[in-house]
């Protein structure tokens, strides 16, 4: 059977539009989530410290497209503890749809009275739904509630007002963790170059140009010049994927854009066999080069 919502009615064709407030509630499911939203205390549960009272915080719920907002602090009663045995009650949103009720509100659901007591188990049915908020252990004999007796039962993660807070929440958690993971935790300068150290243990180098003199090498035609070793800036605990850019110059003093090939360590380097540049190229020109006139290095590796 179709179904659409919501048309104006036209009583001109004696054509009337009229819809209930499941029809409301039905549309508004589609978007809002059930759970408590993020508003005010978040409907928290708290002792009220005088007697056998709790109290509820501001807040705001969606139960099946329906909405509940308390506003001020509301204080809900507990029945008197048992002489003998403990109990557990729970505190709940309701959503009743019986036709005597048809509302939302906040109850404390008694528990029964054992030597290993638990607490209710929230009602979900065709016409009552309820959402726990916390739970209240009601020891025996005693006249007040303290808050050590007050269980937080409510969702870990507060809904965002947007259907399926489950993806919302997951973004959250995603945004989080590449937040700590992506942290830099240290970042530095020395002679022989740059580095960043982030907190999931990536760790990125590079200079600008090098640290070690590489004029006046004299590279014939066809042969091969072999740099010392460059130390990075920061040491790797493995072999990182290395980048190199240079740009050799003829005698006459035109540049030669040719390939360079990279080699991560030789094992002699001074920060250890993981700790060096070294790059070579080979002099394809007619002419011979003389000296390198500018270089650019990276690294990509993990430092832990």
């Amino acid at each position: 059977m179709e179904k659409y919502y919501f048309f104006d009615s036209n009583t001109s064709i004696n054509d009337r539009r009229l819809y209930a407030s499941s029809d409301w509630s039905k549309v508004l499911s589609k978007f809002l989530e059930n759970g408590i939203y993020k508003e005010g205390d978040n409907l928290a549960v708290s002792a009220d410290g005088t007697g056998m009272k709790v109290k509820v915080g501001i807040g705001c719920a969606f139960i099946d497209g329906h909405m509940y907002e308390n506003d001020a602090v509301l204080t809900l009663n507990v029945d008197a503890a048992e002489a003998t045995l403990d109990r557990i009650d729970l505190v709940v949103l309701r959503l009743d749809l019986t036709e005597q009720n048809r509302y939302i509100r906040s109850f404390v659901v008694k528990g029964t009275a054992a030597a290993n007591p638990v607490a209710p188990v929230p009602a979900n049915s065709t016409f009552i739904k309820e959402i726990a908020l916390a739970e209240i252990r009601v020891t025996k004999s005693k006249s007040t509630i303290d808050q050590a007796q007050i269980t937080d039962k409510r969702s870990a993660d507060f809904v965002d007002p947007f259907v399926d807070g489950s993806r919302i929440t997951a973004l959250e958690n995603g945004l989080s963790t590449l937040r700590q993971t992506s942290e830099i935790v240290e970042s530095g300068s020395n002679v022989n170059g740059y580095y960043i150290r982030f907190a999931n243990g990536l760790q990125m180098c590079w200079l600008r140009s090098s640290p070690v003199s590489v004029s006046s090498i004299n590279v014939a035609p066809g042969g091969t010049y072999t740099s010392p070793e460059l130390p990075y800036p920061a040491t790797f605990t493995g072999v990182p994927a290395v980048s190199i850019m240079g740009y050799p110059t003829n005698s006459d003093g035109s540049r030669l854009y040719i390939p360079i090939m990279d080699d991560q360590a030789t094992g002699t380097g001074t920060i250890g066999v993981l700790g060096a540049w070294r790059f070579s190229f080979k002099n394809t020109s007619g002419s011979t080069v003389n000296s390198v006139a500018g270089m650019n290095c990276f690294a990509i590796g993990w430092w832990k």
